[in-house]
């Protein structure tokens, strides 16, 4: 009965353009998006994820990033 996250980075130069959880489904998702600990950054490199488990035991939580070379970044949220 917990949330938590968990993010992960695109190699350096890179950029993500998609990702989200790799775990099981026994979570409701919160968030699955672009770097939001730094909302305003130009080129953010990292996914993160948000979760919260209704459960009363614990569970893994992965998180997988896809990630382009790009020159610029942009975002709709």
């Amino acid at each position: 009965n917990s949330s938590g996250s968990a993010a992960t980075k695109c190699p350096s130069g890179m950029h993500p353009i998609g990702g989200g959880p790799s775990s099981s489904n026994l979570f409701d998702l919160q968030w699955s998006d672009p770097d939001r600990s730094k909302s305003s950054a130009t080129y953010p490199n990292e996914w993160t994820v948000g979760i919260y488990n209704p459960n009363g035991f614990s569970i893994p939580l992965k998180v997988f990033v896809v990630c382009a070379n790009a020159s610029s970044v942009s975002s709709t949220y």
